[in-house]
């Protein structure tokens, strides 16, 4: 998912109006833990963007005017002033330290809008940590939307995602899922069963690639009892347990070549011969993942089985797409650790240097690449919180000249 705003053409071949643009910024994390996620939409003008203690107004969700300022005292009236100049903006610090991507900002810095449209990490006073993006303007219902059990993510790339599961889980087609590892596309795929009319059915999930050519059709569609030597009873394969519900085709990228005609033909006819037995008629909604491009030359994905089940398509995005849902994640994650251990996470809370600490720690995050994804992520957070040493995994975390946070070049002060 691509948040560079491109022109749209219509088929007539006129040139439709470019969708406009707001800056939108992210709470990456605060000191007040529980509003990490928060956001803030400032629409696009010909005027400066001006950051401060007091605004703009930041809500997990909803209207805009119900949301709160930054509200912390260490961040001064006017943190930084975004204004409009000759190849982009210039970024202008106020009296307190600012950061940006990693590096401390004594002067004007210009910043391309291309680089904007990416994404700029800021900390402020070194307490507060934001994830700043030119993006197309958000209307209220996506804004207020919120994920489907089981995901988390603010980020327009999310948002504009948990939209189409939504469409897809109302329309009973076949869904392949498309996404790196990590991406976290088996959570997606329980969100579209859980959101749809087979809910109530049952939900089967079998790893494509991990099937034995040799014992597929068996374990794909059954198996009645003396069909061959060992068969003393009969087995319903993953068709027959996902009647009447959802079948999860995971890794169907990797499928062996053997398996993939098999497949094709249980998709295509709603109907599969049981070894042994006679054929039986499955009703079923099937939703599959591969993190193998499928357009990748050499793929040996067939093309006739990537288009029957991708009558709907859903790309996931990486975790570098959608930056602003790391502190989301890490602290979810941080909590979710503490609690076991019979804690609570806060982010240092009014422990002395400990806010600092922490807010460092997730500048780290927010400028580490991440070709693990979200799982990747989650590792390093649980040995984060298991050393209990931010002082040296922040050190450790970050990526000098990391994928989304290149160095940027100081400006002359007008």
């Amino acid at each position: 998912m691509d948040d560079t705003t491109r022109p749209v053409t219509a088929f007539d071949g006129a040139s439709l109006a470019a969708p406009p643009l707001a800056w939108c910024l992210t709470l990456v994390f605060h000191p007040e833990v529980q509003r990490i996620g928060e956001q803030a939409q400032v629409p696009l003008g010909d005027g400066a963007l001006r950051v401060g203690r007091g605004g703009p107004l930041f809500a997990a969700s909803g209207p805009p005017a119900e949301g709160r300022g930054l509200a912390d005292q260490r961040v001064s009236r006017e943190a930084f002033t975004l204004v409009p100049a000759a190849g982009g903006w210039v970024l202008r610090p106020g009296a307190a330290p600012l950061r940006a991507a990693g590096r401390e900002v004594r002067g004007d810095l210009l910043l391309d809008s291309g680089r904007l449209q990416h994404g700029v990490t800021l900390s402020l006073s070194h307490t507060v940590v934001l994830y700043l993006r030119l993006t197309e303007f958000m209307p209220a219902p996506l804004r207020a939307a919120g994920p489907p059990a089981g995901m988390l993510g603010v980020s327009p790339a999310m948002r504009r995602l948990y939209r189409d599961i939504a469409a897809a889980a109302r329309d009973p087609a076949d869904v392949l899922l498309l996404g790196a590892t990590g991406t976290g596309k088996e959570l997606a795929a329980r969100a579209i069963h859980a959101m749809s009319a087979r809910r109530d059915g049952p939900w089967t999930a079998v790893n494509v690639a991990a099937l034995p050519p040799e014992l597929a059709a068996a374990s794909l569609f059954g198996v009645r009892r003396g069909a061959y030597t060992g068969a003393d009873r009969h087995r319903p394969g993953y068709f027959q347990q996902a009647q009447g519900g959802t079948l999860f085709l995971d890794e169907i990228g990797d499928a062996p070549a053997q398996v993939q005609p098999l497949l094709l033909r249980a998709l295509q006819e709603r109907e599969v011969q049981v070894i042994g037995g006679s054929a039986q008629s499955v009703d079923l909604r099937v939703v599959a993942a591969t993190e193998v491009d499928p357009d990748r030359p050499g793929s040996n994905f067939r093309a006739a089985l990537r288009f029957r089940l991708g009558a709907i398509e859903l790309r996931l995005p990486a975790l570098v797409e959608r930056r602003e849902d790391i502190g989301l994640l890490a602290a979810a994650a941080l909590e979710r650790t503490a609690r076991q251990a019979g804690g609570h996470w806060d982010g240092g809370g009014a422990r002395r240097g400990a806010t600092a600490r922490w807010a460092r720690c997730f500048e780290a995050l927010l400028l580490a690449d991440w070709p693990g994804n979200v799982r990747e992520l989650m590792h390093r957070v649980r040995r984060l919180q298991r050393d209990a040493d931010v002082d040296r995994d922040a050190a450790a975390l970050e990526v000098p000249g990391a994928v989304g946070s290149p160095p940027a070049a100081q400006a002359e002060r007008p």
